[in-house]
């Protein structure tokens, strides 16, 4: 997982070029702006205005195959748990085609607080739960790319 301040996002454009592309379309000032699901040629973007959850079940995640994810928090603090499925999670639901995810179970969850300002990239070997028992609003942009 990357974790880091959302102006130095496009410095992974380097590493991946899906993010350098995504960024040429729509630079991150507007990326943060977008407020209604949003398809930019192969990219999501999904805003979501969180409430706090203490009531969900801790132990299941999920991971993706054709796209992995950029979660930004715009207001407020995400909490993202994760688990890598290689080894330290078992599938629970197999994976759905049509949208993109897989369910998975551990007890070795690790998580990472997302402040505002900052921004997590979680490649697919991670299954996640973003707004994991969040006690505060968070709004954010939920980012799909292309993996290949």
């Amino acid at each position: 997982m990357i974790f880091d301040k959302l102006y130095n996002l496009s410095l992974y454009g380097v590493q991946f070029s899906s993010i350098k592309n995504l960024i040429d379309l729509c630079g991150v000032d507007d990326i943060v702006k977008i407020d209604k699901n949003t398809e930019l040629h192969d990219f999501k973007i999904i805003p979501i205005q969180g409430e706090p959850n203490l009531d969900f079940e801790r132990n299941i995640l999920e991971a993706h195959i054709k796209n992995f994810d950029i979660h930004i928090t715009i207001a407020g603090s995400d909490i993202i748990a994760f688990s890598n499925i290689d080894d330290e999670c078992y599938l629970h639901k197999d994976y759905d085609v049509d949208n993109d995810y897989a369910l998975y179970k551990s007890n070795q969850i690790k998580t990472i607080i997302i402040p505002e300002g900052y921004f997590c990239i979680i490649p697919n070997h991670f299954a996640h739960m973003a707004m994991y028992g969040i006690s505060n609003s968070v709004k954010k942009i939920v980012i799909k790319i292309p993996a290949s």
